[in-house]
């Protein structure tokens, strides 16, 4: 196991909240099973994209259509329109919690550690 993983910190920042919409769309997330094919921050399924940043890269309405048709493999959910734009909802939050994959080096997740690894 790495030594970063002992000696990391953590993220400095407030976590992450969500609107009552968003809570409802992570509930629906869950509920669908939609981590079984999608990521958010390159974790999760591979047989769909990562969607930590989905709406800034197809805005909500291609969003919203996508997950009421489907597209590729991806099935229609036959979901009502309230789930749909709770889910929408919860996708744009989360793109707000950061952007994937980290355009810079090193990661802003990571904060520099200024003390010497064991043994060193």
């Amino acid at each position: 196991m790495s030594a970063g993983v002992f000696l990391d910190t953590g993220v400095q920042q407030e976590a992450a909240t969500f609107s009552p919409e968003g809570v409802s769309g992570k509930r629906i997330w869950l509920r669908e099973n939609c981590m079984v094919c999608h990521q958010f921050y390159g974790m999760g399924g591979y047989l769909g994209p990562d969607l930590t940043n989905v709406i800034s890269r197809l805005g909500s309405e291609t969003t919203a259509w996508v997950i009421r048709n489907g597209r590729g493999s991806m099935p229609d959910l036959n979901l009502p329109e309230e789930d749909i734009r709770s889910l929408t909802i919860f996708l744009e939050e989360m793109g707000e919690t950061g952007t994937f994959p980290q355009k810079t080096w090193p990661p802003g997740w990571f904060p520099p550690v200024h003390q010497p690894l064991p043994g060193s």
